[in-house]
């Protein structure tokens, strides 16, 4: 289920935008990718003082919530927020996946289960934006 929740903001952002009357909505997927590459950097300098884990966990419940507050966003401010905090959190979770896998099973499971992990990001791909779009067409 996370993993097809996920990914639709990726596809769907830049048409809530516009539809919210943001004129510069593409834009927010550069402000996504750069929030991404911020959180990758500064999870993994802080996955070195702190357990993977523990910041994985932190990363996961900060990118819910930013989704849970995607549909009340409006604004441009608001909207570029959102990106930001969307980005940061979903580039820190990509950071994260192999230590935490280490962390748990060993370095020998990582590759196996790193594969496994990324079929799930796979299936969540191909079913979210999807299943997002189809929910939006029919209730409006």
């Amino acid at each position: 289920l996370y993993m097809c929740g996920f990914t639709a903001p990726y596809t769907h952002v830049v048409y809530y935008a516009e539809l919210q009357g943001y004129e510069n909505a593409a834009m927010l997927v550069s402000v996504v990718g750069a929030g991404s590459t911020v959180g990758r950097i500064l999870c993994g300098i802080s996955a070195a003082v702190v357990s993977p884990r523990r910041l994985f966990l932190m990363v996961i419940l900060i990118q819910g919530l930013s989704l849970a507050w995607l549909p009340s966003c409006s604004t441009e401010t608001e909207l570029i927020a959102f990106s930001v905090v969307f980005g940061g959190s979903s580039g820190a979770r990509v950071a994260l996946v192999s230590l935490v896998l280490w962390e748990l099973y060993g370095a020998e499971k990582v590759p196996h289960l790193f594969g496994l992990a990324g079929l799930a990001i796979g299936v969540g791909t191909l079913i979210g934006p999807t299943l997002v779009g189809s929910i939006y067409d029919l209730t409006g």
